[in-house]
């Protein structure tokens, strides 16, 4: 629990992968994962998408804020609020690969 009486994020059993993190922040989250990378070479792919993965993994453990996912994925105004459906959704997701 922070200082300001919020959770601080959640204890992960695990890091996900990059393939797990790249699934969740598409298909769950809803973020164009394919554009954000189209314009990249091979190595410039491959290290954006263990960037994104640590962001992900900040993201869990309370230590990132939604508008960080946005600005390292797309811009911040083009994204809707991370609602307690979406976050439902993402722990579900989660749980049932083991990672909480």
């Amino acid at each position: 629990m922070r200082d300001d009486g919020f959770c601080e994020g959640v204890e992960l059993k695990r890091e996900p992968t990059v393939k797990e993190s790249l699934y969740c922040l598409g298909e769950i989250l809803g973020f164009d994962i394919e554009f954000v990378l189209s314009e990249l070479d091979e190595t410039e792919t491959k290290e954006a998408k263990e960037d994104i993965r640590k962001v992900f993994i900040k993201f869990l453990k309370g230590k990132a804020e939604w508008w960080m996912l946005c600005e390292e994925l797309c811009s911040y105004e083009d994204r809707e609020e991370f609602t307690i459906g979406i976050f439902a959704h993402l722990l579900t997701w989660a749980e049932e690969k083991g990672i909480i």
